[in-house]
């Protein structure tokens, strides 16, 4: 495959998980944002920081409380 069509693959695969994972997160989807995550992940979140699945539970937690919440997605290509 041409590599500039791999990597607009690849970005559109990643920004669907992100899509995934600021859904999930608004609307207070444990298990949602749990499977954004894979299983050895490690996410540093500012003050919270330690295996995807734990800041899952975090997030949730956090935000479950909250009626609206919402996520602003701005990307930049680190590749030139």
């Amino acid at each position: 495959m041409n590599e500039r069509i791999q990597m607009m693959l690849d970005h559109f695969e990643i920004r669907e998980v992100i899509e995934a994972y600021v859904h999930a997160c608004d609307c207070g989807d444990l298990e949602g944002v749990k499977d954004t995550y894979w299983e050895d992940s490690y996410d540093h979140h500012g003050p919270i920081a330690g295996p995807g699945y734990q800041f899952a539970k975090d997030c949730s937690l956090a935000l479950g409380h909250l009626n609206v919440a919402g996520h602003t997605l701005e990307f930049e290509s680190v590749a030139r």
